[in-house]
């Protein structure tokens, strides 16, 4: 048995979690919250699976359950007890791949970098390239990041072009060059390694880039991305149209959200609107109800509140302070602004049959807060970072958990709550 690489052990608020990155997240695999008992158990699990070769399941099994008796000193305990809790938690993490079979794991993966990683293709290139001339005219700013795009400017999707600034700086830039290709070829560089694999979207590693590959997108080639974020390629095919320029759009976004990532900026699933100044988020699983949550505020508050984004938030702290930065990514809303606002607060919405506010502890909220990021966590690096980010927001405004109807009343107490909050 083996752990899951992709997943890592980290704290929240001194609360110990599971928490998935890489292809576990895009897998939509699960966090975990562990208790005392289960934290040991998992440094105890890890011990295990560290040695050349791991026990079997059953052996497993018992190692650690004679570790956590031994652990706990009290022989009137009942060891069976105690071993069969142990398997029920083994369990558990076999069942939301936490922990996996070696076996079956290795044969389909390679050691990259002192890693397990999935086998990359055989290389196959064969296609003729060719690059589009810089006029330099494209340059955009959104949320502090400069982005060169060199390339045709029918490539680019209309709401970019809302945030074409001249006077574009040098700090924070990210260059993008686009490169036509005959063909789309299945080329992989030698000794890469996959860090996400869905049918959607396969990402390898290797050397000091990145190589994205868009299974499903008949225009986009594959797109290099340096590591440090400063430099990619998009290797496109096929006429210019809007299907083309569609798939570009959500492609940069991707791009960008990795720059801003680097940059302390992150990307939060989310609707919002200005209201007395700042910016008010309100996120949730999909179909949870931020449009209509939103659509009631602006329906009940016509001159108080304007909508900013109907899918996407950018969130940053500047001198202390968190900010909310206008971005052309929307989702399927067309709601979108190029302004910068102070952040108000963040509201997390759940259906219920009655309105009410419910509070959670520190871990929780800020859990809840992380969930909702899109900003991309492939590396247990860029977890960490968006750890760290969320630790620090979640103290500096007020974060609510609404559990809501599509009634205005639910409006009616959000309201109440964030006016509380600005009497403070």
């Amino acid at each position: 048995m083996r752990i899951n690489q992709f997943y890592k052990q980290h704290n929240l608020a001194g609360v110990p979690y599971l928490l998935p990155f890489g292809n576990a997240l895009a897998m939509q695999l699960r966090q975990l919250k562990l208790n005392e008992t289960g934290a040991f158990i998992f440094e105890a699990l890890q011990k295990q699976c560290s040695k050349p070769i791991s026990p079997k399941y059953p052996d497993l099994c018992r190692r650690i359950a004679d570790a956590l008796y031994s652990e706990i000193g009290d022989p009137s305990l009942d060891s069976g007890r105690i071993a069969y809790d142990v398997k029920m938690f083994l369990d558990n993490l076999q069942k939301n791949s936490v922990l996996i079979n070696h076996n079956s794991y290795a044969q389909n993966f390679v050691k990259y970098s002192g890693e397990y990683r999935e086998a990359a293709v055989e290389p196959e290139y064969d296609e003729k390239t060719d690059t589009y001339d810089c006029g330099g005219d494209f340059n955009l700013v959104i949320g502090g990041v400069n982005m060169v795009l060199c390339g045709d400017n029918a490539l680019f999707a209309a709401p970019l072009h809302d945030f074409l600034d001249k006077n574009i700086a040098d700090s924070h830039k990210l260059r993008i060059d686009f490169k036509t290709v005959d063909t789309i070829s299945p080329y992989t560089p030698e000794n890469a390694a996959i860090v996400v694999n869905t049918s959607e979207l396969r990402i390898f590693s290797y050397d000091d880039k990145y190589m994205l590959r868009y299974p499903n997108s008949g225009g986009i080639a594959r797109i290099i991305l340096s590591i440090d974020g400063g430099y990619a390629e998009f290797y496109i095919r096929g006429e210019i149209d809007n299907y083309l320029r569609y798939d570009i759009f959500h492609a940069l976004r991707l791009i960008f959200s990795y720059t801003a990532e680097l940059n302390g900026l992150f990307l939060m699933h989310s609707a919002s609107f200005e209201y007395k100044g700042k910016a008010y988020l309100f996120s949730g699983p999909s179909g949870m109800g931020k449009s209509t949550h939103t659509g009631l505020w602006k329906k009940l508050y016509p001159d108080e509140v304007s909508m900013l984004n109907g899918d996407l938030n950018l969130i940053g702290i500047e001198d202390g302070v968190p900010y909310v930065y206008g971005i052309p990514w929307n989702g399927t809303s067309g709601i979108y602004t190029n302004k910068k606002l102070p952040l108000g607060g963040i509201t997390i919405l759940h259906k219920a049959p009655e309105d009410r506010l419910v509070t959670l502890p520190k871990d929780e909220i800020q859990l809840s807060v992380l969930q909702r990021f899109i900003s991309p966590f492939w590396t247990e690096a860029m977890l960490d970072r968006g750890i760290d980010f969320t630790e620090g927001l979640v103290d500096i405004i007020p974060v609510w958990q609404l559990h809501c109807t599509k009634e205005p009343s639910a409006a009616e107490l959000m309201k109440s709550a964030i006016d509380s909050s600005l009497k403070l």
